[in-house]
């Protein structure tokens, strides 16, 4: 998890440091999407990219997130089953019975 936040920390470091550089250099970049000319300031292609590859990495990483919560409830169930069944033998009678023998 600390990984993640730093990589996210760093990306973003990143993504203000190539922005400022692409303002440095006032050009325009002209390309096609679909049928349509594009023609933008490098900065803000930048800044857009930098956005869609935020939004891949969270769709990216969200299933992973997703699956360590669902094994971390998994084994909490299990964990309170077994609590349980602890506190179940230590109620009963055995300590007395084993006590007898």
């Amino acid at each position: 998890m600390e990984f993640m936040l730093i990589s996210s920390v760093l990306a973003v470091v990143l993504s203000i440091l190539a922005v400022f550089f692409a303002n440095a250099i006032p050009t325009l970049i002209e390309f096609d999407v679909v049928d349509h000319s594009v023609r933008e300031n490098a900065s803000t292609i930048i800044v857009d990219a930098a956005g869609v590859g935020a939004l891949v990495r969270e769709a990216a990483t969200r299933p992973a997130i997703r699956g360590r919560s669902w094994s971390l409830m998994r084994k909490r169930r299990e964990l309170d089953g077994v609590q349980l069944q602890m506190k179940a033998l230590a109620s009963e009678d055995v300590w007395e019975e084993l006590a007898c023998v």
